[in-house]
């Protein structure tokens, strides 16, 4: 695939600038190696039991009686985190902090409003 970036003729851009393209070839890289997650992959329904590396860190860095105490209260945590935490995280992400510099009549007021899930989630938090 070939680009050109066009110029008028006293070497400036024109109004808007624009790449062109001139062969434009289907790719030939095979589209079943072009995938991020696996053919039928699931998402998790229990964060503490997909992870693999921690389970493993805390078998071989806890003794055994602290990780038997711990087991239920991870597995409630892992579900917990793999439902509604992470629908919330989700929601989080995609909607930003909004900064408020002034109010309706001009006054700086500087606020901040959060999507109700960030605050959904600081409750869960604490």
């Amino acid at each position: 695939m070939e680009y050109r970036f066009c110029l008028n003729k006293k070497g400036t851009s024109r109004n808007k600038p624009y790449l062109s393209i001139l062969n434009s070839e289907k790719s030939t890289y095979p589209s079943h190696k072009n995938r991020v997650l696996a053919e039928g992959f699931r998402t998790s329904d229990n964060f503490y039991r997909s992870d693999k590396i921690f389970r493993n860190y805390l078998q071989h860095n806890l003794l055994k009686e602290g990780l038997a105490y711990m087991l239920d209260k991870l597995e409630i945590q892992g579900k917990e985190s793999a439902g509604r935490i992470n629908a919330l995280s989700q929601l989080a992400d995609k909607n930003w902090p909004e900064l408020i510099k002034r109010n309706r009549l001009g006054e700086a007021i500087n606020d901040i409003t959060f999507h109700p899930s960030y605050w959904e989630l600081s409750e869960i938090a604490v």
